[in-house]
């Protein structure tokens, strides 16, 4: 299965309110972090169970997400980084989205301090927005998703077990909330 776009979530809980991060998150703007070329910083913190605080970048949106009752740090693609290249295959767009997650938890323990964001590397929920690059046949699309997220899971966190479960609400697209087991991928904390 190919895409344009990803969206990866990795749960957790935030050790602070979600105000406290937005002077690391404006330097994220200011210096430029994790390789992205960042355009604004956007609060919706008056959002029961919403999008948190969305980060901007050229090709990207990061946030401290906190829909469906679940608190996690959230990557998803805008556009392609290469676009010569704009479908790629889901298990390479997995990977390199879960790489990203971790990386931006990594920075803000860094810029916050380690208690100010737990994740937890063994629950993930990930999806494909372009409904559309998928295959039309939704029982093909949900066995090649979750085939090509199994992978990239296992890859990226060196996880010994891997298990999808589609979320079948049409009104989201593809997605699937995804369990990693035995993961020697970087961790913050393993509460389940």
């Amino acid at each position: 299965m190919e895409s344009t776009r990803i969206d990866v979530k990795v749960c957790g809980r935030f050790g602070r309110p979600l105000e406290a991060f937005l002077p690391a998150l404006h330097g994220w703007v200011a210096t430029g972090a994790l390789d992205e070329t960042w355009v604004d910083v956007a609060p919706y913190l008056h959002v029961p169970d919403g999008p948190g605080i969305v980060v901007v970048a050229h090709h990207a949106l990061y946030g401290l997400d906190q829909r469906d009752g679940i608190d996690g740090l959230r990557y998803q693609t805008r556009r392609p980084r290469e676009p010569r290249r704009s479908r790629r295959p889901l298990e390479e767009l997995v990977t390199e989205g879960i790489a990203r997650v971790l990386a931006a938890a990594s920075d803000l323990r860094e810029r916050c301090g380690d208690d100010a964001l737990e994740i937890d590397t063994s629950r993930w929920i990930i999806g494909v927005p372009d409904r559309l690059n998928a295959p039309a046949d939704d029982e093909v699309a949900w066995a090649e998703g979750r085939i090509a997220l199994e992978r990239a899971v296992s890859t990226a966190l060196g996880a010994a077990a891997v298990r999808c479960v589609p979320d079948t609400d049409a009104r989201r697209g593809l997605r699937w909330r995804v369990a990693a087991q035995g993961t020697v991928g970087e961790r913050a904390s393993q509460t389940v």
